[in-house]
């Protein structure tokens, strides 16, 4: 699940993501061609399928976290993913970093329908970069 590759150049965006609030269509009064690339791609992907609109996970201090991701994967030359297997509501995902697991994040979802990972984004960033220095 790389997401280095999908857009260099929509890292540096500015988006102010609490603009993307809890509605019918969050998107009604957005320009979405002014969103990256990733993010436009998954909208028209929830649309098809007819889903609720997509909302873009993020670090409990509100930061995106495909930024986050994306900057690491770039800098560091690795593939992060989050992953769950049969998992419940509530559930901690595990991190897992070019295929090897390194530990569990909680997340929740906010009043506002997206996903909370439960560490802010300098805290993930300290993880990341702990996990690939002791390698």
């Amino acid at each position: 699940m790389t997401r280095a590759a999908e857009n260099e150049d929509d890292t540096e965006a500015e988006i102010d993501p609490e603009r993307i609030r809890s509605r019918d269509d969050p998107y009604a009064d957005v320009d979405v061609s002014s969103l990256p690339e990733w993010w436009q791609q998954k909208i028209e992907h929830f649309r098809d399928r007819g889903i609720d609109p997509f909302r873009p996970p993020r670090f409990v201090d509100g930061t995106v976290t495909h930024d986050v991701v994306d900057g690491l994967e770039t800098e560091l030359e690795i593939e992060i993913s989050f992953r769950c297997k049969n998992g419940t509501v509530g559930d901690d995902w595990t991190v897992v970093v070019d295929g090897d697991p390194i530990g569990s994040i909680g997340r929740h979802r906010s009043r506002n329908r997206y996903t909370v990972y439960e560490l802010s984004a300098d805290e993930f960033r300290t993880l990341i970069n702990t996990t690939v220095a002791e390698e």
